[in-house]
């Protein structure tokens, strides 16, 4: 801004924003017990590889910028699933590890969508690190009429306190094979 530039005002709205709602779901990590079973509202997976920096999963920026990869932290594959849980009515993000993803990405293949199916997650071994499984059986409910999928891109960078600036208006099928890339601040 130079000195003649007039000065910047802010920007005044008629009407209270809009809450996205889509960003508003936490992510659900399968410990120990009974396990979770959820119907799935989301049609495919959405994986990353990540870090385990500082008690939580970190997304791992890959292309020589990575400051774990660099370190030598170890990188783990994750994906994420969104899911109703008739138990009790919450939609959920649920986070599957590479073993459990194994499963619903089969049934991916073979049915051309996971929306519908019902979705078992166990930590069968006790502890909460064991491994995760999970099983994939038809669902009940048509998918017409389930919730709709919430918006795992967004919910994933707000949780890792990440921009989601730079993100178009894209669908999570859209993301197959791209790797997220953060812009400089």
């Amino acid at each position: 801004m130079t000195h003649d530039d007039p000065p910047a005002l802010p920007e005044f709205d008629r009407r209270p924003p809009v809450t996205d709602k889509a960003v508003q779901y936490r992510i659900y990590r399968v410990g120990t017990g009974a396990g979770l079973r959820i119907v799935c509202l989301s049609p495919d997976l959405l994986g990353i590889h990540t870090h385990w920096i500082g008690g939580g999963t970190r997304p791992c920026l890959s292309g020589g910028v990575c400051l774990p990869c660099q370190h030598g932290v170890r990188r783990d594959w994750h994906a994420w699933v969104t899911g109703y849980d008739p138990t009790n009515g919450h939609i959920r993000i649920v986070e599957l590890t590479e073993n459990a993803a194994g499963p619903p990405a089969r049934w991916i293949d073979s049915t051309g969508t996971l929306r519908g199916a019902r979705l078992t997650l166990r930590r069968p071994g006790g502890r909460k690190t064991s491994p995760l499984v999970s099983e994939v059986e038809a669902g009940s409910v048509p998918a017409e009429l389930l919730p709709p999928d919430a918006d795992r891109v967004r919910c994933l960078l707000r949780l890792w306190r990440l921009p989601d600036t730079h993100l178009a208006a894209i669908s999570t099928s859209d993301l197959s094979g791209i790797s997220l890339k953060l812009r400089e601040a």
